[in-house]
């Protein structure tokens, strides 16, 4: 055991590991870092630019023995960006000193895995049971967390290198808790693994259409593969290809799995069982004795080919995917009852001058899953903070999701659910925002318009079988639940869309001014905008919501976004007569 210049400690494997099974993986004996490596990983990973440590892993797939990953996974998961609010190592310790005195034996799976999702890798005895509390943590602390078939095996891996097991849970909170906007880490729940499956198969499609077709050669259904991608690679592969695997995903996210997928897929077509009866246990098999038929490098010098789009195109693909799957046909039946969100308590938390406990339900109704799990706050309000888009901005710019309530003049209250924070306007030229936001009417009759884009995905939904109530629980040979594609043709829009001009009105200083109109592109992927004229949302032909940038005159139009009518009636027009913003954080 060495330390480094850090003062951290430098060591092969951490005092979790069997290293009499580890000698069955790696052939070879351990190989120590020099302190030049040692160095060289610390100076690289404290640099903003992470092509010369991309390109550093690549030509350097250290073996699974090698303890530079005692540096390097600690300080690759330091540069996750995420929200930090959320977690801390003290939940870990907080849980082992109430829940775990004088416990004994392993821990049951929490309920967001099963005993098959886990893996031992080479840890021993003490680190199985380790392995065990951590994954109770976090099913404990984090109830949203209702399906990750691939958290568990972060935690194996981390406890591998990391002796400290508060700190494994907090290097894992990062992945949960990830707010990147260009990395996809983790999926949380089952409509997040179905995304992440489906945007495996249309990858491959893509890149790698001659795997795909062989796919189809084999079996009438090929999703059945698709939906065990996970297992396979991290259940199947040798442990010595998982460690460098993980390495690639702790810098890359999902975009490294995708690309070792499309290798793998790719050699199975070569190399492969043709006839196989079963081709998930086929590819499954494959990949368990990959050793004798594709090297390490071979594997990933053909992952590495791959011209995949960036991690932020995949990214917003992924969300994009996920918009798809969220409907209410697709309810999440993982969490346990226990564990079930109810509205009533955080609601009473929101001291709302517009929004009534009965239109707060409602609202809730139609909120994500992972948004109801936080506590909601006022971040803004006219009432307090003035008619001013600089205090709008100011309080709300920072914060994401957040809601915003209108109340007008003639008692309408109408809003938008929002996914990305304001504070996105820097940084684009034009509309940002995602898929998950939403518009809607609470007053005088509710009504929610979700992204029209969920209608139109292209996404293919045959062939892949539901769920019984039976293998619901994510068991190994579950195929993936059909995504219910709503088939109601949207409202039909005028072919030309006339800009509405909002009559002359009084202004914050109290002149009469008239509001630019607000015609905008046939587009459905309009979300959010602010610009010189004030606020903006959904577009395509006419514009959701636009509001001044006096917070006092607005107008809203059809927009092809999100497939709503005018929200204030045929007019369109309308004058706020209170402006609110929802904010959530963390209990």
């Amino acid at each position: 055991m060495q330390m480094n210049g850090a003062g951290e400690v430098v060591t092969p494997f951490s005092k979790f590991v069997d290293l009499e099974e580890v000698g069955k993986h790696v052939k070879h004996s351990t190989q120590p870092a020099s302190p030049t490596l040692v160095s060289t990983f610390i100076n690289l990973t404290e640099t903003s630019n992470k092509r010369n440590l991309k390109t550093h892993l690549r030509e350097n797939l250290h073996p699974a023995n090698h303890d530079i990953r005692s540096v390097l996974y600690k300080r690759l998961v330091r540069k996750v960006e995420c929200n930090e609010s959320m977690f801390g190592a003290q939940m870990y310790t907080d849980f082992e000193n109430e829940h775990l005195i004088g416990v004994s034996g392993i821990l049951p799976p929490p309920s967001f895995c099963e005993t098959e999702d886990i893996p031992n890798f080479c840890l021993n005895g003490n680190g199985k049971a380790t392995l065990m509390k951590v994954l109770n943590c976090i099913n404990y602390q984090f109830p949203q967390v209702t399906y990750s078939p691939l958290l568990p095996v972060a935690v194996a891996l981390f406890l591998h290198y990391d002796e400290d097991p508060a700190q494994v849970f907090s290097h894992v909170c990062r992945l949960i808790f990830s707010n990147s906007k260009s990395i996809h880490y983790l999926d949380a729940n089952k409509r997040e693994v179905d995304a992440s499956t489906h945007l495996l198969k249309e990858l491959t499609q893509k890149y790698s259409n001659a795997s795909h077709k062989s796919l189809l050669s084999l079996t009438s259904n090929p999703d059945s593969v698709y939906s065990q991608w996970i297992r396979c690679l991290f259940h199947g592969l040798p442990f010595t290809y998982i460690a460098i695997l993980f390495d690639m995903y702790l810098l890359e996210g999902y975009k490294a799995l995708y690309r070792l997928s499309l290798s793998v897929l790719k050699f199975y077509r070569k190399m492969g069982v043709a006839n196989a009866s079963d081709i998930v246990s086929a590819v499954f098999n494959f990949n368990r004795n990959i050793e004798s038929k594709v090297s390490i490098n071979m594997l990933f010098r053909k992952a590495f080919s791959f011209k995949l789009p960036p991690s932020k195109e995949i990214n917003r693909r992924h969300r994009k995917m996920l918009m798809t799957s969220n409907n209410p046909n697709l309810q999440d039946t993982t969490r346990s009852p226990m564990n079930q969100w109810t509205h009533v308590t955080t609601i009473k938390q929101v001291e709302s001058e517009i929004a009534s406990q009965a239109l707060l339900t409602t609202l809730y109704k139609w909120l994500p899953d992972s948004t109801t799990v936080l506590s909601p706050v006022v971040l803004f309000s006219t009432n307090k903070h003035g008619y001013n888009l600089t205090s709008f901005f100011s309080c709300c710019d920072l914060h994401e999701p957040t809601v915003l309530l209108i109340k007008t003049v003639t008692d309408s209250v109408i809003g938008a659910y929002l996914s990305t924070a304001w504070e996105e306007r820097n940084n684009s030229k034009g509309y940002f925002g995602t898929g998950e936001s939403f518009v809607f009417i609470l007053l005088p009759e509710p009504a929610v318009y979700k992204w029209s884009g969920i209608t139109k995905s292209t996404v293919s939904t045959h062939n892949i079988p539901q769920l019984s109530d039976a293998t619901s629980s994510r068991s190994g040979s579950c195929s993936l639940p059909p995504i219910n594609v709503d088939t109601t043709p949207p409202p039909v829009l005028p072919k030309t869309v006339e800009p509405l001009i909002l009559p002359p009105l009084v202004g914050a200083t109290g002149v009469n001014r008239t509001p630019t109109p607000y015609p905008s592109p046939q587009r459905d992927d309009l979300f959010m905008m602010a610009d010189k004229n004030g606020i903006k949302i959904g577009g395509g032909g006419g514009v959701s919501i636009a509001i001044d940038t006096s917070l006092l005159n607005g107008i809203s139009q059809p927009s092809s976004t999100f497939n709503n009518p005018s929200l204030v009636g045929e007019n369109g027009t309308f004058v706020c007569s209170m402006i609110e913003v929802i904010g959530f954080h963390n209990t």
